[in-house]
């Protein structure tokens, strides 16, 4: 989910300068725009701005592009027109001088450690024949495996190149029995789960699919790497699970799939670690949604104000490397790239995608989309320090962070989560896998069921957790003036304050409340909030009750 940062797009350029664009033969002048579309040489049209005092800056043109995007009948033309006259704006402010990408081209410095991990011994990749897999199996081979084995579920899959100790078997991760086979035959040393359904869209869809493969696949390879003595067992995860009860299936999945490995470490087991991936540019939808938007003439993108952290494969592979090592036995980590530099603007990628291409694509806003979250809860980070550490936003406040001087040195971030007790989670997986298997398909009880799932694990975890750092988190998050600087309300949390609210509202006493910097009115003020949400409105009411009120506050 914090991938995804929000912020407001703040320029005002006067003046601008021309630049060619190829543009489609059917593109013709439209009168209502305010940039000029001039015939050049052949198969070319000039795009020449307006310089008249009238015309409109970036901020307007970003506008009229989302006024234009939510017409019954979406001109093609119209939209083409204005995204030109955008990209001018830009350019003849110095923009798109290099590809506003180019920052996630990182690499970290590889530990000496990897290769005792790795030398002459068997390595299991799940997901092996995906981009990163296959970026990893050969990174891996550079090590001296004694064997790799791949396994995928789909036999149509692209291979990675010939290697005489690869072995690619074609097995579905979600059959345990057929699963436990390969376990039995290969014994490996090591294991790297990336096998998932990844697209969130598809996700809100195949509800089924997306829970069977992402907990349920993931619970298999968690216990039978257990079951036959793996020595490391390495989950690749996503930003997105760094929520504390993420509101779409494919988060909620992925939050699941990360609880299901920090419940399974034993002490003597293996060592078991979650992976944190960015945005992975080359195994992207997003780019290829968009190289498929340029194609048609149109690029479609959710709003102009997001941006993300992203990383390149390469990357990515060098963290899971360097994780290997790093791994320990009784105890997961979860582990992220140390510096994960500066957000993507969306639309400044898009533009600069389309200014470079000379597609003369033209570009529309189509909102939040079915799978992903359009609301950020702020309380997700840690802001105890923040002008001598900003939070790393692929950690949350729950979890502690792991100050290793090896870690340091590879470019990795690690933390501890807080305890998930493995009863507890067996109960929960045990209930969810029964109602997959008899509910209707992609029907909204299934939704439910998981949505529940989450719930129950979220509120044991908050109620594990001192309350200091609950109310700490619930001021970060849902404190009015939080509220009122990021425009939204506490309706817009209520999935994440639901589960926090009964885990913490039982233990708050006036002496926390000040401990924790609420002010007497603001923690009024949230509560009143707080009790329009059905679920919490019994549970304020009973607190209140107690008389437990802003008067009786020492000092008050």
């Amino acid at each position: 989910m914090l991938a995804y940062i929000w912020l407001l797009i703040i320029s005002n350029a006067e003046g601008g300068s021309q630049m060619s664009l190829n543009v489609p033969e059917q593109m013709e002048h439209d009168p209502s725009s305010k940039s000029g579309i001039r015939p050049s040489k052949e198969g070319e049209f000039m795009i020449v701005p307006s310089l008249d005092p009238g015309e409109l800056d970036e901020i307007g043109l970003i506008r009229a592009i989302a006024d234009h995007s939510s017409d019954s009948v979406r001109s093609k033309v119209r939209l083409q027109a204005l995204t030109a006259e955008l990209i001018c704006k830009k350019q003849s402010r110095g923009a798109f001088q290099g590809d506003p990408s180019v920052e996630v081209y990182r690499h970290l410095p590889l530990s000496a450690s990897i290769a005792n991990k790795v030398r002459d011994r068997t390595i299991l990749v799940t997901g092996g024949v995906g981009c990163i897999g296959k970026a990893l199996v050969r990174r891996l081979l550079e090590y001296g495996p004694r064997r790799v084995v791949l396994i995928n579920r789909s036999p149509a899959a692209s291979e990675v190149p010939a290697h005489p100790v690869v072995r690619t078997v074609h097995v579905d991760i979600r059959d345990r029995d057929s699963l436990a086979a390969v376990f039995a035959r290969y014994r490996p040393d090591a294991v790297y789960h990336l096998a998932a359904q990844r697209l969130p869209s598809l996700g809100e869809i195949q509800i089924t699919d997306t829970i069977a493969t992402n907990v349920f696949g993931t619970r298999n390879i968690v216990d039978l790497s257990r079951e036959f003595g793996v020595r490391q067992c390495l989950v690749v995860s996503t930003a997105k699970a760094v929520n504390y009860f993420p509101s779409q299936v494919y988060n909620q999945t992925k939050k699941l799939e990360e609880w299901v490995v920090l419940a399974a470490p034993v002490h003597n087991g293996p060592a078991y670690g979650v992976i944190r991936l960015t945005h992975v540019l080359n195994n992207s939808w997003l780019l290829h949604k968009m190289r498929e938007g340029m194609a048609k003439g149109l690029v479609a993108l959710q709003a102009p104000d997001i941006s993300f952290y992203a990383q390149h494969v390469e990357e990515a592979t060098d963290l899971l490397l360097n994780a290997l090592p790093l791994v320990e036995v009784g105890r997961a980590r979860i582990f992220s790239s140390a510096d994960l530099g500066w957000p993507i603007n969306l639309l400044d990628l898009a533009l600069y995608s389309i200014y470079e291409s000379g597609s003369g694509a033209g570009i529309y806003f189509t909102g939040a989309q079915p799978g992903y979250e359009d609301h950020i809860f702020r309380g997700v980070l840690d802001w105890r320090a923040p002008t001598s550490c900003m939070p790393h936003a692929l950690h949350n406040a729950l979890e502690c962070r792991i100050d290793d001087p090896c870690m340091i040195a590879s470019g990795i971030a690690a933390s501890h989560a807080p305890s998930c007790e493995a009863g507890l989670l067996t109960a929960v997986l045990d209930q969810l896998q029964g109602e997959v298997a008899r509910i209707h398909i992609g029907s909204s009880q299934l939704r439910g069921s998981l949505r529940y799932a989450v719930h129950r694990v979220a509120l044991h975890v908050f109620s594990k957790s001192s309350p200091e750092l609950l109310l700490n988190i619930a001021r970060w998050g849902a404190s009015p003036a939080v509220l009122r600087l990021t425009g939204t309300g506490v309706t817009h949390h209520c999935d994440t304050l639901i589960p926090l609210m009964q885990g913490l509202l039982p233990m708050v006493t006036p002496e926390l409340l000040l401990q924790s910097g609420w002010h007497a009115n603001e923690w009024e003020a949230f509560l009143d909030a707080v009790s329009e949400i059905p679920e919490l409105k019994e549970l304020v009411t009973e607190w209140r009750s107690r008389r437990l009120v802003i008067a009786q506050y020492p000092g008050e």
